[in-house]
Order: C-alpha cells, then sequence, then structure tokens
C-alpha cells in the first residue's frame, strides 16, 4: 500500500487545488474550482485512486451543472 501525504493549497482567482491522502484503510480526497465549488470524500476501506477518481468526477458535474 502506497502512502500519501495529504496537501491543500486554495488561494482565491488561482488554478483548481486538489489534495489526496491515504493511510492503512482510509483515503481522503479534496477539490476545489476557481468558482467556489469544492468537495471532500472521506472514505474507510477504499483505495486511495478510486477515491480520487470519484471525487474529481464529483467536481466535474459540478462544473457541468455551474455552467448550464
Amino acid at each position: 500500500m502506497r502512502l500519501r501525504v495529504p496537501t491543500c493549497v486554495l488561494t482565491p482567482g488561482a488554478a483548481p487545488a486538489l489534495a489526496d491522502g491515504a493511510t492503512w484503510y482510509a483515503s481522503l480526497f479534496t477539490g476545489a474550482m476557481v468558482y467556489g465549488s469544492w468537495v471532500l470524500v472521506h472514505r474507510l476501506n477504499a483505495d486511495p485512486d478510486t477515491t480520487d477518481r470519484l471525487g474529481i468526477g464529483i467536481l466535474r458535474q459540478r462544473r457541468a451543472d455551474a455552467a448550464s
């Protein structure tokens, strides 16, 4: 199992900031978009890559919803 260190830098007006982390049997994804949408996904007994894909998918959906 690979260990990741969560990192998150959120700066108003900057490009989208993403962070992810995983330790033992839990994984975490945080992400924010310039227009203010954000998400935090925390999963127990979860693969970190799947958690990342889930979080990115949520942000993409929010972006699509905001555009319509």
